[in-house]
């Protein structure tokens, strides 16, 4: 066995293949087929584990998606649901208006909402006399408006906007409804009342005001100019 190991390796041919060096280009090729194997393993290995990475967070956003659909989508169908309440229990009224300053010329008679009673004073009246008077007319060109403006950012019944200005600053009616510390007028009640500049006023079908501008209306006099209602609003 020894001898025809020896034979081999002193064979002619063997002897040319090893001094030739094809065999350590044979074993280099085939180092460099075993990494490009490696490689190839771990190119793909990094692809499948980025393919899983990318499908965690594309799962992580439809989920986070989804939740921001569903929280807002509840947030609309809330806010459009107290808006369509609102709406549908809102109340229209007719009521001469102004505007703008520009004058009486600008008077027009359009819808507006009816107030609410909402403070512990309120009276709602429903009108059944009004009169345009002199005042009205300083109105409708701006009198009163800087301290209108301020009124209206603590008055529930008045948007923000200045416009529209309802005119009338005095009148009669039949109250409809009372807010709760108010004991001396009931609802049925005949009433005369007077406007304060900064107010909305009684060209209207109702008013809102407190009742320290309404008094009862006697049944002898039930005609009391704009004078009557304010000098007995400052004596009383």
């Amino acid at each position: 066995m020894a001898a025809l190991i020896e034979n081999t390796i002193n064979n002619q041919f063997v002897q040319s293949v090893l001094n030739s060096g094809e065999l350590q280009s044979l074993a280099e090729a085939g180092n460099e087929t075993v990494s490009s194997v490696l490689k190839h393993q771990t190119v793909l290995q990094a692809v499948q584990q980025g393919s899983q990475l990318i499908n965690n967070y594309n799962l992580r956003y439809f989920l986070g998606g989804l939740a921001l659909g569903a929280y807002f989508g509840f947030r609309i169908g809330a806010v459009s649901n107290r808006a369509k309440a609102l709406v549908e229990n809102t109340e229209w009224m007719r009521a001469a208006t102004v505007n703008s300053y520009d004058g009486i010329q600008g008077i027009t008679v359009q819808n507006v909402e009816v107030p609410k009673v909402l403070g512990d004073t309120d009276i709602l009246i429903r009108v059944k006399a009004a009169s345009l008077d002199p005042i009205d007319i300083k109105v409708s060109q701006g009198y009163g408006r800087g301290l209108r403006e301020l009124v209206n950012k603590y008055n529930p019944n008045t948007k923000r906007e200045t416009f529209p200005i309802v005119l009338g600053r005095d009148g009669t009616g039949v109250v409809s409804e009372v807010g709760s510390d108010v004991h001396n007028l009931a609802p049925g009640d005949r009433v005369w009342f007077i406007v304060p500049p900064c107010y909305q006023g009684s060209l209207s079908s109702f008013i809102l005001l407190s009742s320290e501008y309404i008094r009862p209306l006697s049944p002898l006099n039930p005609g009391q100019p704009y004078p009557t209602p304010a000098l007995w609003s400052g004596t009383s």
